[in-house]
């Protein structure tokens, strides 16, 4: 008796015994804490692969993840969400807008290209320069939004459309020329519906050269088919009472 014992401890607990059938003997215990967690971050892990494979299928490569020196053209993908026709809408849409706004004289970067629920955008704010034999290398632009240029970082301080225009004169190297792009850009949100013209949705940026000035436009979409309803968030100063919306 006193022999199994001393076995028993030092097989340890768990550990199959002498004469033991092996149907006794089930998986290893997890704690709970961990499963939890796994079940947390597998969605974020595939969506994290999916916007890998998407980057890589947008490049023409078989490869989800390259280096700088192998890199040809760098993009940001949007995925459609959930099953409401509306937000299917607006990310359909959302190339064809761009079109309208290169159309309108807008400063527009790239087309844009839809892939089935995928947004291919190009990206502004990286440039891909050949290097020595062959080799790519990566130039990253300097870049902020206007809700950072206003000193209003947070998410509930929102700047006037006349905070926006005189930090521009203030920091823009040709401040007429981005004072008349901001402008034109609020005309356009406002005559094709696009509601969502948050402090985030526009940005600056500084070039190698060191000019600062307005990035292309971005997130210019038919948000007014929004289900959750897109209210427009940067007005002007007193003098449209609101409106229009």
């Amino acid at each position: 008796m006193g022999g199994r014992s001393v076995r028993r401890r030092q097989l340890g607990r768990g550990a199959a015994r002498p004469g033991d059938s092996p149907r006794r003997l089930g998986p290893p215990r997890r704690h709970a804490g961990a499963t939890r967690h796994r079940r947390a971050v597998r969605p974020a892990a595939r969506d994290v692969r999916r916007r890998r494979v998407a980057d890589a299928a947008a490049r023409g490569v078989s490869r989800a993840h390259l280096p700088d020196a192998r890199a040809t053209a760098h993009y940001i993908v949007k995925f459609g969400r959930g099953t409401d026709p509306g937000l299917a809408s607006i990310l359909r849409h959302e190339a064809p807008y761009m079109r309208i706004a290169a159309g309108l004289g807008l400063r527009v970067h790239a087309p844009l290209e839809l892939r089935q629920r995928a947004l291919f955008i190009p990206r502004f704010d990286r440039r891909v320069e050949a290097g020595r034999a062959g080799a790519g290398r990566v130039v990253r632009l300097a870049q902020e939004s206007i809700a950072t240029l206003t000193g209003m970082p947070g998410f509930e301080a929102v700047p006037s459309h006349d905070q926006v225009c005189r930090d521009l004169v203030r920091h823009c190297t040709d401040p007429h020329t981005e004072v008349l792009e901001y402008l034109r850009r609020d005309v356009a949100n406002l005559a094709l519906g696009n509601k969502d013209n948050h402090a985030r949705n526009t940005a600056v940026q500084r070039d190698a050269h060191g000019r600062i000035g307005l990035t292309p436009l971005y997130d210019f979409a038919p948000m007014y088919l929004h289900p959750d309803g897109i209210a427009r968030r940067i007005r002007w100063s007193d003098n449209d009472g609101g409106r229009p919306d």
